[in-house]
């Protein structure tokens, strides 16, 4: 019998690797800026994965590093199996960004739930929990809903029309692989002697 997390056991505050137990900042206001972090393309793969680790684990992370930021990504993802470990040869679509979407985000919470992200003690896999039921009716579910149907190019001509009105802000962030095929595109226009 597999034990559930969110109604049997107390959500994880610390984990053990290696026979050691290290501390996590569980909270939201800890997790959240790590995923930022990883949404930044400014930085550079080991920039973001350091801001995981001190994010995570705070001034005692773990001496294997690997280990360490395996159990993180698993620890985001409320314990689950990735998408990356689930199917690695189709990126899953990106609906939001917490950057991007955060003011949304924040006020989905406060509407719904009555929870101040900014100041309430939420854990992370608490918050997971609440994200994934916000209701129909909130914008920000709508946005996502909309914003689902635009990729996968499923929208009604009635519903085309209700995602322009919304404006910029329900446009999906940038999907996995889009630079690298803009990339790919002005270099191609490039050889062939184009103005990019």
């Amino acid at each position: 019998m597999s034990s559930n997390p969110f109604l049997l056991h107390s959500y994880p505050t610390k984990v053990r690797l290696h026979g050691e137990v290290y501390p996590l900042q569980w909270r939201v206001t800890d997790c959240v800026p790590a995923i930022m972090a990883f949404e930044d393309e400014t930085l550079t793969a080991g920039e973001q994965q350091e801001i995981l680790l001190r994010r995570l684990y705070g001034k005692r992370i773990p001496p294997d590093r690997e280990a360490a930021l395996r159990f993180a990504v698993r620890f985001l993802d409320g314990g689950e199996q990735t998408a990356e470990e689930e199917r690695e040869d189709v990126p899953p679509l990106r609906l939001y960004s917490f950057t991007r979407d955060g003011g949304m985000i924040y006020s989905a919470f406060r509407g719904q739930y009555g929870i101040d992200l900014q100041k309430d003690e939420l854990h992370w896999w608490a918050f997971l929990a609440l994200f994934h039921d916000l209701a129909a009716d909130c914008r920000f579910y709508q946005i996502l809903h909309y914003r689902k149907k635009w990729l996968e190019g499923t929208l009604s001509r009635e519903e085309q029309q209700i995602f322009e009105r919304m404006g910029p802000e329900a446009m999906p962030p940038e999907q996995p692989g889009d630079r690298e095929r803009d990339e790919k595109a002005r270099a191609f226009l490039r050889a062939l002697g184009e103005e990019v």
